[in-house]
């Protein structure tokens, strides 16, 4: 669960954000905008620490902690993957960018010296 809700979520937002990819969410944009990346970060492990202290100090069946769990590993799963997905859709947009930019200066280049 700590692995893709908190790790994978955490890293990958702050890394899609480093290279120039824009919050969706309204509420985390706000987190980042008041309290940055740290703030970010604490608010992200607050629910961790909340779920971890109510599944450790309630008795609870072992079905039900496998569901939350289960849960918890899923949607964090699929947050890591959608801000790795347009982490490489950006990366290649760059990507694809320069090579239209390398090409007008080599096009430029050739009128230029036709002229």
């Amino acid at each position: 669960m700590i692995l893709f809700y908190f790790f994978g979520d955490v890293i990958t937002t702050l890394y899609a954000l480093r290279i120039g990819y824009k919050e969706g969410n309204r509420i985390v944009a706000m987190i980042l905008r008041r309290f940055g990346p740290l703030g970010f970060t604490i608010a992200k492990l607050l629910p961790v620490c909340c779920l971890f202290y109510y599944f450790t100090t309630t008795e609870m069946n072992v079905k039900t902690w496998e569901i939350a769990i289960t849960l918890a590993t899923v949607l964090g799963f699929f947050a890591t993957v959608n801000n790795l997905s347009a982490v490489m859709k950006l990366t290649e947009n760059k990507e694809t960018i320069k090579i239209l930019e390398f090409d007008l200066r080599g096009i430029r280049t050739l009128i230029s010296k036709n002229r």
